[in-house]
């Protein structure tokens, strides 16, 4: 929890950094919607589909913050709903741009026999603008998240073992500015 805070403080503490500069004096709200799908990487998280809307601004710099919420369907048909804050940052401003993201949230709604909690993100990608109003985000990312398991080798259904669900990720963002 503690490194969750710290990397929010971070991303923040940017964001107000480049307030200041006279380059960001101009900022917009966008609005994204956001699609993808994650690939398990351990025996304890599954494969899963992910359609996520976020809302925030866009700074001058290429740098954004929003915040997000959406849908996680996981193949055995549980569900679930995260609540998270994405931090999004363009080296350049040219038509395409490598991209960094990170995210950092948990789940709000889980329709699961397991217990999830907090997760974090990281993604790198390309950034192609479409028009002024419209940005397309090809992105892969890595996420990590907690979770409690039923630990079935004790005989009991009360006993839970942390776990660290990992999984590869492919998302599609049209961002509307």
């Amino acid at each position: 929890m503690k490194t969750a805070f710290s990397i929010l403080l971070f991303f923040t503490l940017s964001i107000i950094s480049a307030q200041t500069n006279e380059k960001a004096s101009i900022n917009k709200y966008n609005f994204m919607v956001d699609l993808g799908t994650d690939i398990s990487l351990n025996d304890y998280s599954k494969t899963c589909l992910n359609a996520n809307i976020l809302n925030g601004i866009l700074f001058q710099n290429g740098q954004s913050l929003n915040i997000g919420t959406g849908v996680i369907y996981e193949i055995d048909e549980s569900v679930q709903i995260p609540l998270f804050l994405d931090y999004r940052i363009r080296s350049n401003d040219k038509k395409t741009s490598p991209m960094f993201i990170g995210e950092v949230g948990g789940i709000i709604f889980n329709k699961s026999s397991w217990k999830k909690g907090l997760f974090l993100k990281i993604g790198f990608g390309m950034d192609i603008k479409n028009s002024e109003r419209f940005t397309s985000q090809l992105y892969i990312s890595y996420k990590i998240q907690q979770a409690e398991v039923i630990d079935f080798s004790s005989g009991s259904f009360l006993d839970t073992e942390k776990k660290g669900l990992k999984s590869l990720g492919l998302n599609y963002t049209l961002v509307f500015n």
